[in-house]
C-alpha cells in the first residue's frame, strides 16, 4: 500500500491465485493495475495475465498479450527474481510473445523452484511429470510437487500433475 511496485505485483499473485491469502480478483488486478501504471515489468505481466483472462478485469485477449509482451524485457533484466524467471518461464512454455522453448521455460522454473518459490516448485514438477523440455522423471516431480503441496499451493492441492 506504500506505493512499491515490485510488492505490489507480488501481491498480485498471491491475491489472484489465492496463494497465502484468501482469493480475491479484484483486489490482484488493483494492486496489478497500481504496480503496471509505475512500469513495473512484473505488474505488467500481472496485469496481462489479469486482462487475457477477464478475471477481475475487462477482458481483452489482444491487450493483456500486449502487456506481457511489453513486459518481457523487464522480466529478462530480473536475474535471479523467482517471480520474473517463473513468469518468463511461463511465457516460453507457452509461446506468449516469444517463440516456444519449454527446455528453457524448464530451466527457469527450475531455477525459480531452487529459492523454494511453490508456482515454480508445481511448474517444474509439471514438466518432469510429463516431460515437457526435461527429460521424464516422475519420481523428482513428486517431491517438487509435494514441496509445493506443503506450502499450500492451490494447484498443488489438487494433487501431483498430471502425466501428458
Amino acid at each position: 500500500n506504500g506505493g512499491d511496485a515490485y510488492a505490489q505485483a507480488v501481491v498480485s499473485f498471491y491475491y489472484g491465485l489465492g496463494y497465502k491469502t484468501s482469493k480475491n480478483v479484484d483486489a490482484a488486478a488493483d494492486y496489478a493495475s497500481r504496480s503496471a501504471a509505475q512500469g513495473n515489468p512484473l505488474g505488467l505481466y500481472r496485469m496481462g495475465s489479469i486482462v487475457q483472462s477477464g478475471d477481475g478485469a475487462q477482458k481483452s485477449a489482444e491487450s493483456g498479450k500486449a502487456m506481457k509482451v511489453q513486459s518481457l524485457s523487464g522480466l529478462d533484466q530480473m536475474s535471479g527474481d523467482p517471480y520474473a524467471m517463473t513468469a518468463l518461464g511461463i511465457m516460453l512454455f507457452r509461446g506468449e510473445g516469444v517463440a516456444k522453448d519449454r527446455s528453457a521455460a524448464a530451466r527457469l522454473y527450475q531455477g525459480a523452484a531452487e529459492t523454494g518459490y511453490a508456482p515454480a516448485l508445481y511448474n517444474y514438477a509439471a514438466c518432469l511429470m510429463a516431460g515437457h523440455g526435461v527429460a521424464q522423471d516422475q519420481q523428482l516431480a513428486l517431491q517438487y510437487w509435494r514441496a509445493a503441496y506443503e506450502q499450500n499451493y492451490p494447484p498443488a492441492m489438487d494433487g501431483p500433475p498430471p502425466v501428458k
